[in-house]
């Protein structure tokens, strides 16, 4: 499944090529490029997530960083209905691709995508740092998917729309599972559902998400604490084989006025690993043993952006954990990331920034984040400067 990563990357860079009309990030046909850049800091490194099997994540350094740059190019071919994408993005010190996709409409109704895509799972994963409301994602994206997933997908999409009062739009994917640094035969595939109301200054959005996947020789490191140690290529020292099952519900709410939009997001996931943990041949500690996770998370946010240019957010959010072994080789196990004594993690944060209307679409916002257990030690507080060019 893994190929399917430079396959799609290929036919999306190969449709990209072909001459086209341009179209930008919004589809705007006057301005086909997107450059945006966060500046950020924040007190102290998050810590790494115990209770979860770890996950290839991007850390922000403590300190000032260049938390994030993207750089977009957007295509539409008119004659042959095919709108595309690629974005390089920066953050975490690494470069990558985080789109390369290709989507052709087939009917009113129907559309394919093959290529690079960031996932519509849950309210955040799809949308780059630029256009998260607080200066972080929640904590449950961090645990269960290292924060935000690009994947290599094969896509279909059904959509349909009712005099602008309601749309429904279904997805059905199959996707590789580089998010989870898988070797040999390993996939994913995942539904999910879109339903939008209006009524007048009111729009209501649900979405419901069904993970699922098998994974083959998941690399890992289980004794590690440092939130900034990645997991790519032969670095990891364990694995896990199985299956992967997530379920997520969310609800947006806007309300729009003379005086700015105000937002409701409330989002819950849900998920279950179960299979087999085993160590690496040559590590010293033996994690060899069967495993079933169930893992949680949810959040609720409520923001406000005025005309004036006034942003303010609040954001409570929970996350837990319990985990099951069975038929373990050893003891060592009781000194991985999956020995939590903290527990259920709680948290509250609240954001006060400020939009400036300048050619740059600046941004400035500044948060602050009041979290018990394992996470209080990670920032107290953060600000993020954004900037973003289209042309």
């Amino acid at each position: 499944m893994n190929r399917l990563v430079t396959v799609c990357s290929f036919i999306a860079f190969a449709c990209c090529a072909l001459p086209t009309h341009v179209s930008a990030h919004s589809m705007d046909p006057s301005a086909p490029w997107a450059v945006d850049v966060v500046m950020g800091y924040q007190d102290a490194v998050q810590p790494v997530t115990l209770g979860f099997l770890p996950t290839i994540s991007h850390t922000e350094a403590a300190g000032v960083s260049l938390r994030h740059v993207d750089i977009a190019r957007s295509f539409f071919l008119d004659e042959h209905n095919v709108y595309s994408r690629v974005t390089l993005a920066a953050h975490g010190g690494e470069v990558t691709v985080d789109e390369a996709f290709a989507t052709k409409t087939l009917s009113p109704a129907w559309s394919l995508t093959i290529g690079q895509v960031m996932p519509s799972l849950g309210l955040y994963n799809n949308q780059h740092e630029h256009r998260w409301i607080l200066n972080d994602l929640p904590l449950v994206y961090g645990a269960l998917w290292g924060g935000q997933m690009s994947e290599g997908a094969v896509l279909a999409t059904w959509s349909l729309d009712h005099d602008s009062s309601w749309a429904l739009t279904q997805k059905v994917g199959l996707y590789s599972t580089q998010a989870f640094n898988t070797q040999g035969n390993s996939g994913a595939i995942m539904w999910n559902n879109q339903f939008t109301y209006h009524a007048g200054s009111v729009s209501a959005t649900l979405l419901t998400d069904v993970y699922f996947a098998s994974l083959h020789e998941r690399g890992m490191n289980l004794f590690s604490t440092d939130p900034t140690q990645h997991s790519h290529s032969s670095t990891y020292t364990d694995t896990f084989d199985g299956t992967l099952w997530q379920a997520n519900a969310a609800l947006s709410l806007r309300w729009h006025s003379n005086y700015g939009e105000l937002t409701l997001n409330s989002e819950y996931q849900t998920r279950r690993d179960d299979g087999e943990l085993s160590s690496v041949q040559g590590e010293t500690l033996d994690a060899t043993g069967d495993i079933r996770l169930d893992s949680w998370g949810a959040f609720t946010e409520l923001s406000w952006a005025g005309h004036s240019g006034l942003l303010l957010a609040v954001r409570q959010q929970t996350l837990g954990s319990q985990v099951e072994l069975n038929n373990l080789a050893t003891n060592d196990l009781e000194t991985s990331v999956l020995n939590n004594p903290e527990g259920t993690l709680n948290g509250f944060s609240w954001m006060f920034g400020y939009y400036f209307t300048d050619s740059g679409n600046t941004k400035i916002k500044v948060q602050f984040n009041d979290v018990d257990g394992w996470a209080s030690v990670g920032p107290e507080w953060s600000a993020v400067l954004q900037q973003g060019y289209r042309f």
